[in-house]
């Protein structure tokens, strides 16, 4: 937990302030703002180097969110946006569409937008009648978004379509496509989509899947919203400060100095929430019960500290209207109230985090208690990297017993190969499966895809209420890393390979590949190959 900022952040979130005051300007967002960020090294803070970031931690985005909000609401409301999409692509998209869209995104050369809602003021994502339908091997998209953000400034876009079988599909849709429309409709902005033809490839993770999806995302932009209100209520703090000292006999005035006593009491507060969910979600754990809470703690103060600066100034009609109107650009958003029930997410993960408790204390002696060496590969390319995982675990492997069958007893199994959802799609099994063979292993996977998807038997998955693993190598493969899961596993080595870096698997493994799955067996068996 940090109670103050290490000396690098103090001295990022100077650099950040200086630039900010340097070469924003107010109220206004432009490509160039996002390219000078990426120039100066300040912006490109979640995906890995080698799709041209810097790799920055949660915590420097917090602290840039912070700074930019405080001086510019659009900007820092369209960073947001444009973070929505690379954390989308990130964790869903597949090879292809990273290494098309994700730099080009990232660095400031495209700018994206999210288009969700289709009405400014009805934010239910399942409702949406934007549709799609299959043409051979392209998609017909019709319907229209609400526009938000970005609108002079957006090359690409993730849009929310429903399909034939009413299922929400998420798509990757280029601006300059036939057929699409940008409409002013008062002071509202609208994206129309009149038979526009998407290839089948832009859609981004499973076909149904795209409202799991958007929620999925939504939960983890409330930290850059937690990050933006904290801004706010940090800009307007200051204002209040600046009123105070014009205030007369100020000492004389207890309620207006009980009442700045709380707020200051307040930022505190918040920034404690705000840094603690950063730095959570900086170690690869889950921080969506923290970001939650940072964010609803921070909104509320925002609009606490701006009411007060209104009492403060109630004599000044003119910057009362300022002020009510700038509280309506920062609250009234497509982020803010998607989620059907925030205060049942908060809970239940709350509750969630007493039950693992119940779990580790019920099944302790089933507890894999080793240390693990957490060698994660992701700064070079991908084949060498590859070469330094086998160097590691080639003695295991040649020493290992030739599994009898590829479908064999997990619990018995010396070596076990499993997947979870992030190998896409059940063709992709055919690829883990060769990667078994190389290792002598035997197929296991995650609980969501014998029970949900149903693409193995349910003897097949690992987990607390599902079968046990004990032996030598363990490769989890696109596994987020759950610890009803990681219960199960008492492996000498844990290696994991997953296209998020973040993922709580990586902080649960001694070796670790940030990779397309496909890519890294098709390199792992070359090399592996090559030394045996």
């Amino acid at each position: 937990m940090l109670y103050s900022l290490k000396e690098k952040y103090v001295e990022y979130e100077k650099n950040i302030k200086n630039w900010t005051n340097k070469f924003l300007i107010k109220n206004t967002f432009s490509k160039k703002t996002i390219k000078k960020l990426k120039k100066d090294k300040l912006f490109g803070f979640h995906s890995p180097k080698i799709y041209g970031s810097f790799g920055r931690d949660y915590l420097n985005h917090v602290l840039a969110i912070q700074e930019i909000s405080k001086f510019n609401s659009n900007t820092s409301f369209s960073i947001i946006s444009n973070n929505y999409f690379i954390n989308g692509l990130f964790k869903y998209g597949n090879f292809n569409q990273k290494i098309k869209y994700l730099s080009p995104v990232d660095n400031g050369e495209l700018i994206a937008s999210v288009l969700l809602s289709e009405e400014k003021d009805n934010l239910d994502l399942k409702k949406s009648k934007t549709s799609i339908i299959k043409n051979k091997t392209r998609l017909i998209l019709n319907g229209k978004k609400y526009f938000p953000y970005n609108s002079n400034e957006a090359d690409v876009f993730l849009v929310l379509a429903k399909n034939k079988s009413k299922n929400l599909t998420l798509l990757i849709v280029e601006k300059d496509l036939n057929g699409i429309k940008i409409e002013n409709i008062g002071k509202d902005i609208y994206i129309s989509f009149d038979n526009v033809e998407i290839p089948e490839t832009n859609v981004l993770g499973d076909f149904n899947s795209g409202y799991e999806i958007c929620i999925n995302l939504l939960i983890e932009n409330h930290l850059s919203l937690a990050a933006h209100y904290l801004g706010i209520s940090l800009d307007y703090y200051d204002k209040i400060i600046s009123s105070l000292t014009k205030i007369k006999n100020l000492s004389n005035n207890s309620k207006i100095l009980e009442s700045f006593s709380k707020i200051s009491a307040n930022i505190e507060a918040a920034k404690l929430l705000t840094y603690k969910a950063a730095e959570i979600k900086s170690n690869g754990l889950d921080s969506s019960k923290d970001s939650l809470l940072a964010k609803l703690f921070n909104e509320n103060l925002a609009l606490e500290i701006i009411n007060f600066e209104i009492q403060l100034n109630y004599n000044n009609e003119k910057l009362i209207s300022e002020l009510r109107s700038k509280k309506d650009i920062n609250f009234n958003n497509i982020f803010n109230s998607n989620l059907e029930n925030i205060n049942l997410i908060i809970t239940d993960k709350i509750i969630e985090k007493i039950a693992c408790v119940d779990v580790l204390n019920k099944n302790s002696n089933d507890i894999n208690t080793k240390k693990r060496k957490s060698i994660i590969f992701e700064d070079n390319d991908l084949e060498q990297n590859v070469d330094n995982l086998i160097e590691y675990i080639i003695n295991d492997i040649k020493n290992s017993k030739n599994s009898e069958k590829l479908y064999g007893n997990i619990e018995s199994a010396e070596n076990v190969v499993s997947f979870g959802l992030g190998i896409e799609d059940k063709d992709n099994i055919i690829e883990v499966e060769k990667l078994a063979k190389s290792i002598s292993a035997t197929i296991a996977c995650t609980k969501p895809i014998s029970e949900e998807l149903e693409w193995l038997p349910n003897e097949r998955y690992i987990g607390s209420t599902g079968k046990k693993f004990n032996g030598k190598i363990y490769f989890a493969l696109g596994i987020s890393g759950s610890i009803y899961h990681l219960n199960a596993i008492n492996a000498d080595t844990i290696i994991a390979v997953n296209t998020d870096r973040h993922a709580k698997i990586f902080g649960n493994c001694d070796y670790g590949i940030v990779a397309d799955l496909k890519e890294f067996i098709i390199i792992f068996l070359k090399k592996l190959k090559e030394k045996i």
